[in-house]
C-alpha cells in the first residue's frame, strides 16, 4: 500500500517551523553576542576607571612607561639632561561615537602638566611651562589615517609619548621600541623646590620588556 506523502498543507508548515526554530536561534546568538559585547565593554570601562582612580594616589611602572601620582612630579633623565613634569589634571571627553570610514570615532582624552627644565650645571630647575595634551580619533582610512592631537609629553630636550591619563614612555617619540636610555623616576613631591634628583631613596627605571606592572605608595618613593 503507498503511504501519501505530506500534502502542501503539511509541507508549508514543516518550513514555516523551521524557519522560526532557525530564526530563535539566529537570534539567540545575536543576544548573546551583543549581551557579551556590552558585558565586554562595561568590564574594560570600569577596568579603566578603577586604574585612573589608583593612578591620583599610586604611581604606576610597567614595561614601557610610568605614572607619577596625579600633582606629584615625575623626574626623566637621560645621562646628564634632566628635567620634571607634574601633571594637573586629566578628563575624558565622553564623546566617542560610531566609526565611519574617515574616523575611527574613539573617545577624546585631555591632560595638562606642568615642565620644570634643569638649570645649567645642574643646579635647581627653571619656571614651569605648561603643556597640554589630547588624543583624538584617528583620521583617514587605513595605513593612511593619522592622530590630530598632542600625545607626547615634551619637556627640555625630551619628547615622550603620553598615554592616558599621567603615563610617560621611555620611548623617544618618532624612534623605534626599545632602550633608549630614557630613565623616569616617580617621586613623592609636589612642589618642584624640594626635588633631589641625587637622592639615593629615588628610584629610577628603564625601558624593560620583562618587567610586571608595579603600583608605588607614597611611601615606597
Amino acid at each position: 500500500m503507498t503511504v501519501p506523502g505530506p500534502t502542501y498543507s503539511e509541507r508549508s508548515t514543516w518550513r514555516g517551523c523551521r524557519k522560526r526554530a532557525v530564526t530563535r536561534r539566529v537570534v539567540s546568538l545575536v543576544t548573546a553576542v551583543i549581551v557579551g559585547a556590552v558585558g565586554y565593554l562595561l568590564d574594560v570601562g570600569m577596568a579603566e576607571d578603577a586604574l585612573e582612580n589608583e593612578l591620583r594616589n599610586h604611581a604606576l611602572v610597567t614595561w614601557n612607561d610610568v605614572s607619577a601620582p596625579l600633582g606629584k612630579i615625575l623626574l626623566i633623565r637621560k645621562e646628564s639632561s634632566v628635567c620634571a613634569i607634574k601633571f594637573l589634571e586629566y578628563r575624558r571627553g565622553n564623546d566617542a561615537t560610531t566609526p565611519t570610514l574617515f574616523s575611527s570615532g574613539e573617545e577624546t582624552f585631555y591632560a595638562r602638566y606642568q615642565c620644570f627644565c634643569q638649570g645649567d650645571g645642574g643646579s635647581g630647575f627653571s619656571n614651569p611651562t605648561i603643556g597640554e595634551l589630547n588624543k583624538r580619533p584617528l583620521r583617514g582610512i587605513g595605513r593612511l589615517a593619522f592622530q590630530t592631537g598632542e600625545t607626547n609629553v615634551k619637556c627640555g630636550p625630551f619628547k615622550l609619548p603620553w598615554s592616558f591619563p599621567t603615563r610617560v614612555s621611555f620611548q623617544i617619540y618618532g624612534t623605534k621600541l626599545g632602550d633608549h636610555g630614557i630613565e623616569l623616576a616617580p617621586t613623592r613631591w609636589a612642589d618642584i623646590n624640594g626635588v633631589n634628583v641625587r637622592e639615593s631613596r629615588l628610584r629610577w627605571f628603564r625601558y624593560d620588556e620583562g618587567r610586571k606592572l608595579i603600583y608605588l605608595r607614597d611611601e615606597e618613593l
